[in-house]
């Protein structure tokens, strides 16, 4: 954890209209001009930088070109921690210095009761590194495309003979077996014994992405080669201010490995190459660059297999250790969930938990609740988790459910966390998520609709357990835990069944915080350390907009905001 402030004697408000008129009557007793201290929860903030009008603990401070913003101890955002010196200017607080501080510092001696703004943002600054790590190796993850993509038939320029290639989604395919007739993008296509297939990145079936190679012969398109692809060559393509442009363009969220000193050169996020140049947007809304972080890239391939990125953003540091650096009750880049049946519990409950053929251990600091029925053999749990420092399992919660993660099959199971290790050549063989090992194999199904499937991806993974193997029917990448680009805090109004029609029935339940609906997942986080996520009390959600509409929540997480601070006269 980063440097504390000095304990200097502190003015506990009172809660209510009371500790708000009392704490008006000490500010207004400090002298104009002195320099001052506050500290409380992040309520708003300006939209698309930092200069303008922020609410910490309840109180509206004024940053301007000669603030001082630091991000060393924790981000700057909505619903975190903050320490504000500034000094009075007539009725205006002018911020000097905005630190963003451990949510713990915070709460240990009570946090602002603030009231919610209708539209608070996040900043999106960009910044040099404070601190470049030396270059390293390139380490070993999932390559990148291999080809150019299209969305129409293109000639390849490498063949002859009239060759041609084509990028789409199986949209038909043959009842049975691989030959015989099938239609990609509109195309209608021609299998036949001669034709190679290859299903390095999934199998076969209506909705996947397909890389073709096929040749016209008296008006048939002939298929030379079929196989699966990465999603995004088969969508993104062109944008708004080109129309014209046929580079496909994807995204992915993932670990930091390598980066040049001045941002300019070849990254290394996910196992995966990037190239960073002039036009590439770096921002550091999250912290600083550093090799260890999870970022989101923006990318383009060009004709020659290489990736541009257009822009790479911090999301988070990564507690990969399980160490709960930052007070908020998480372990950013550790954590995860998982649906399935008890095999084997504790007596005391505290100990070895196998759920879902896989192992958790219980503390005394796990939650246990039982509303829904008792724990038992074969009885339904949702176990929240995080991997820590020697690589076990540490259940947070286990909770009796009837839910079973949306899984397609009701006898699977589900668990949700990061990629450690993945395939090299492929999506086929070993995966490593959650420090649980799984397989895949010709059968399993890919879905990138939330980035490239990489090294420190999120992902859900639904699954049996055969033969002592986990092995994935279905493996998908979601927004990671606070990765959305929408935070708001506010009080939960409402808690509902979602509608079986909602982001493509993975919904759970819908929850109404501050007058807006967000969509609970499988993969959402829910953090109750700060108190009980009930109707009534307050929250931070973070979220992102799905190409429906709607409000998809990444992370819930309570917080206790009974009291404020003051800290009155200190110089800086």
């Amino acid at each position: 954890m980063g440097r504390r402030w000095p304990r200097i004697p502190l003015l506990i408000a009172l809660v209510g209209i009371a500790a708000l008129a009392f704490l008006t009557g000490v500010v207004q007793a400090a002298q104009a001009g002195d320099d001052q201290d506050w500290r409380g929860i992040v309520v708003s903030m300006p939209q698309g930088g930092f200069q303008g009008e922020w609410v910490i603990g309840g109180r509206t401070f004024v940053a301007d070109a000669g603030t001082d913003f630091s991000q060393e101890d924790a981000p700057l955002t909505v619903g975190g921690c903050a320490h504000v010196d500034f000094v009075m200017e007539g009725q205006v607080a002018r911020a000097l210095e905005i630190k963003g501080k451990a949510l713990i510092e915070c709460n240990e001696d009570g946090s602002a009761t603030p009231t919610p703004d209708d539209t608070p943002g996040t900043p999106e600054p960009s910044a040099t590194p404070s601190e470049t790590p030396e270059p390293s190796a390139t380490p070993s993850g999932t390559p990148g495309p291999t080809t150019t993509p299209s969305a129409t038939p293109t000639r390849d320029d490498d063949d002859h003979d009239g060759e041609l290639k084509l990028y789409g989604f199986i949209e038909a395919m043959p009842d049975s077996g691989l030959i015989g007739q099938w239609t990609v993008n509109g195309v209608l296509l021609e299998t036949t014994a001669s034709t190679e297939f290859e299903q390095d990145y999934g199998a076969f079936a209506v909705g996947v992405c397909v890389e073709v190679e096929y040749r016209q012969v008296n008006g048939i398109n002939q298929v030379e080669k079929l196989e699966t692809e990465h999603s995004y060559k088969c969508q993104g393509q062109g944008n708004d201010d080109n129309p014209g442009d046929d580079r496909h363009h994807g995204e992915l969220y993932g670990l930091l490995q390598v980066f040049p000193p001045g941002l300019i050169g070849e990254w290394v996020i996910g196992g995966i190459t990037f190239v960073a140049d002039q036009n590439t947007e770096f921002k550091q809304e999250g912290g600083p660059f550093a090799v260890g972080v999870t970022v989101k890239v923006e990318f383009v391939t060009d004709s020659n297999n290489v990736h541009h990125a257009t822009e790479i953003k911090v999301k988070f540091r990564n507690e990969d250790d399980g160490e709960d650096r930052d007070g908020d009750g998480e372990r950013e880049g550790a954590e995860g969930q998982a649906y399935g049946l008890i095999e084997l519990f504790p007596p005391g409950l505290q100990g070895t938990w196998v759920i879902g053929g896989i192992e958790y251990t219980a503390t005394g600091s796990t939650e246990f609740k039982q509303e829904h029925g008792l724990f038992g053999l074969g009885v339904r749990v949702r176990v929240e988790y995080f991997v820590d420092s020697s690589g076990g399992r540490v259940a947070t919660e286990i909770k009796v459910t009837d839910d079973n993660g949306n899984t397609q099959d009701p006898t699977h199971f589900k668990l949700v966390g990061f990629v450690q290790e993945m395939p090299t050549a492929s999506f086929i063989g070993q995966w490593r998520i959650g420090n649980t090992l799984f397989v895949a194999d010709g059968a399993t199904q890919f879905k990138e609709d939330h980035g490239l499937l990489a090294i420190g991806a999120y992902v859900e993974v639904e699954y049996t357990v055969s033969g002592g193997e986990n092995r994935i029917h279905e493996i998908e990448t979601q927004v990671p835990p606070g990765a959305g680009d929408n935070n708001r805090l506010g009080v939960i109004q409402e808690m509902r069944a979602a509608a079986a029609a909602a982001v493509d029935a993975q919904a759970s339940q819908i929850w109404r915080i501050d007058g807006v609906d967000y969509v609970i997942t499988a993969s959402t986080r829910l953090s109750d350390s700060q108190g009980e996520l009930a109707v009534g009390s307050s929250a931070v959600v973070n979220s992102y907009t799905a190409d429906d509409g709607q409000e998809v929540a990444t992370r819930v997480a309570s917080i206790n905001l009974d009291h404020q601070i003051f800290l009155p006269a200190v110089g800086r």
